[in-house]
């Protein structure tokens, strides 16, 4: 009796852990789930996300757009494993990948003579498991000396890998707090130019609210690092 409620037990377990997304995935992500990078005007450049098969069976992904802020006379596409197509597609799915294959997700952008900077973001998933999805982040600036010069113009903050990236589009002196789950201020940062990036490699991991304030604006969101 004992050793048939410790199997209906451990059965348990490993449903709830499928059921919620605990269990490993079967791929991993090369170089990792961003790409920072800068691009030359009139030439297109291509960022390619891999989705490495470390399973020991064939491997189903599905990918849908999560956003994309592409600058005002630059072209913007992606490509899969399966298809290249003629714009940023909003979904897809990929050819199924053998033992020891990758599938990727690759951002192809020229820029056309208009400084700026591309976020591109992308949810990538295994077909049967949609709860259990990556979101990959592309960042592709042209003209600019770094991305913390030049983001899209809307106000926002963000995740990009192990970088946080802050944008509000004015040049006004600015502060952000990183506060822990015990309201302890973890992170401070003024700053007085239109963007920020903080890297939070060294971060412990948890929940963070990032507060961001300036002369009449006053804005915070939750992380999950």
């Amino acid at each position: 009796m004992d050793r048939i409620i410790k199997s209906l037990t451990w059965a348990t377990a490993f449903t709830c852990a499928a059921a919620h997304g605990l269990l490993a995935q079967n791929y991993s992500l090369s170089p990792g789930d961003s790409i920072v990078a800068t691009a030359q005007f009139d030439d297109l450049t291509v960022h390619n996300i891999l989705q490495n098969n470390i399973s020991s069976d064939t491997l189903f992904l599905s990918w849908k757009k999560v956003s994309a802020l592409v600058p005002s006379g630059w072209e913007a596409l992606n490509c899969d494993n399966n298809n290249c197509y003629t714009e940023l597609k909003d979904s897809g799915i990929m050819k199924p990948i053998t033992l020891g294959e990758y599938g990727f997700i690759s951002v192809h952008i020229t820029p056309h003579y208009v400084a700026g900077t591309a976020l591109v973001r992308y949810a990538v998933w295994e077909t049967n498991n949609p709860s259990a999805r990556d979101t990959l982040t592309w960042i592709i600036s042209a003209d600019i000396t770094g991305i913390e010069d030049q983001l899209p113009i809307e106000e926002s903050i963000f995740l990009a890998g192990n970088r946080l990236l802050i944008h509000t589009g004015t040049v006004a002196h600015k502060i952000v707090d990183i506060v822990n789950t015990e309201g302890e201020i973890f992170f401070r940062k003024n700053f007085q130019v239109p963007s920020t990036v903080i890297d939070l490699s060294s971060f412990p991991s948890g929940i963070y609210l990032v507060n961001l304030r300036g002369e009449n604006f006053k804005q915070t969101q939750k992380i999950f690092w």
